[in-house]
């Protein structure tokens, strides 16, 4: 998962540290690096392919009490000069790992298009004013929505965006080539024949999501800072239906050239190989040792690898009994939640199965 944490933290799942997984035949088990790791290192990123997560055991880390964070919004005549500088400033070496920016194009009306930077600074308000300075003023804004505010509600401000627009919705997403710059001259026109339902979002990232390589988790894709997205809601009116994909293909083709091959999975839906590269094969071989008959194919679906010899059987490491209901993910007896915000948590969908008693 990414977030505003992921320049500073990196991904969610390099912040897992253990996963209680229901398998295809029912049992339950746990993963972490030290116990059933390729089981564990398929779940960091290989979406639902080999089981059912019912818990995690998390990283933590402190959160400053107040950040800045918001929208500056310009008119659509500054499309270029925004966006190019909102390239500059993200591509510089010394940009803070506190900071984080998304540049969005937008309707506010039929006859009205917008362009919006939401901007991110995860530590003093004033200092990230200050870094934040020369980008936010790099054209005359609308409106600079920008405040200090905490963490939590700039996490969830751009919620109302997508409810007012509605749903279904209809996604495209793609990460632009490392050895290219985006194309500003055809990001302004995608933008300037866009639909009214349509949103196009460029993303960055980097930071710590690089400090991995692309096989530490089964997500590969870590060498590529910006992502592209676009989104075409009001998708339950079949008469708008074809005027939004029409959109959305046409601005791809006009792209691909600065496109990579993957996205996040959270947004869009790509074949295997796109999705998860050259950690396919290894991916193929697990779901073939976990799920060979691929019950868990609501995804981007893993198959699996090709049986050649006589399927061996899955060991999975146990526990000496003790009380399972007492027990921490990595099989340690449980002692009272006490920390200062730094440390571990535990997360559990609870309902959906016992504890486990492996």
């Amino acid at each position: 998962g990414f977030g505003y944490w992921s320049r500073k933290m990196g991904l969610a799942v390099d912040n897992v540290l253990a996963v209680d997984v229901v398998l295809a035949d029912g049992t339950l088990v746990r993963a972490s690096k030290e116990r059933n790791s390729d089981l564990f290192w398929g779940c960091m990123g290989g979406q639902s392919n080999f089981g059912v997560i019912t818990k995690f055991k998390m990283q933590l880390f402190d959160c400053p009490p107040q950040i800045l964070g918001g929208l500056v919004l310009y008119s659509i005549e500054q499309a270029a000069t925004v966006t190019s500088a909102m390239e500059r400033f993200c591509r510089k070496k010394d940009l803070p790992l506190e900071c984080s920016v998304h540049l969005y194009a937008l309707s506010l009306s039929p006859d009205e298009k917008a362009l919006a930077l939401q901007i991110c600074y995860l530590g003093d308000p004033n200092e990230g004013k200050e870094v934040l300075r020369e980008l936010v003023e790099c054209a005359p804004c609308l409106d600079n929505q920008s405040k200090v505010t905490t963490y939590q509600n700039h996490q969830v401000f751009s919620d109302s965006v997508y409810r007012v627009k509605g749903i279904p919705s209809y996604w495209r997403s793609r990460y632009v080539r490392e050895d290219v710059s985006i194309p500003i001259d055809t990001i302004v026109k995608v933008i300037e024949v866009a639909p009214v339902e349509a949103i196009l979002v460029i993303e960055h990232y980097g930071g710590k999501v690089r400090d991995f390589p692309t096989d530490a988790t089964a997500f590969p894709h870590r060498d590529q800072d910006f992502v592209i997205t676009m989104v075409g809601f009001g998708f339950a009116n079949p008469e708008r239906r074809k005027v939004i994909v029409d959109w959305i293909n046409a601005s791809t083709n006009s792209l691909e050239a600065v496109l990579g091959d993957g996205s996040p999975l959270n947004y869009d839906g790509h074949d295997s190989f796109r999705s998860f590269g050259t950690n396919l094969p290894r991916l193929r071989e697990l779901k073939r040792r976990y799920d060979p008959d691929n019950f868990f194919r609501c995804n981007v679906n893993i198959q699996p690898a090709e049986v050649n010899v006589e399927k061996t059987s899955v060991v999975i490491e146990e526990s000496p009994e003790r009380d399972p209901s007492n027990l921490d993910l990595t099989g340690k007896e449980r002692r009272p939640n006490s920390h200062d915000g730094t440390g571990t948590s535990e997360i559990s969908h609870q309902g959906l199965v016992r504890p486990p008693a492996v």
